[in-house]
């Protein structure tokens, strides 16, 4: 079972959960998803506390990740790990 986001912040936030993205779909411009594969229910718990406010986070490599997230989408390539 597949997650898919184009909602960024939250990708960021499900990285910094352990969830590690496994592609990012671009073939529907100007929209993205980022794709997180072998996704289990703990993934779509974490969305939903996220979305309801409740997601905690170390903001130094939140704000990492987000960036570098951002990078990558902006130069249409696939993540890879550091």
């Amino acid at each position: 079972m597949e997650y898919r986001t184009s909602d960024t912040p939250l990708a960021a936030y499900l990285l910094t959960q352990g969830h590690i993205p496994s592609a990012i779909d671009y073939s529907n411009p100007p929209r993205f998803e980022i794709v997180f594969a072998n996704s289990d229910d703990g993934i779509r718990n974490l969305a939903l506390r996220y979305g309801a406010g409740l997601a905690k986070v170390e903001p130094i490599a939140f704000n990492r990740i987000l960036r570098k997230f951002n990078r990558i989408l902006r130069n249409q390539v696939q993540w890879e790990d550091d």
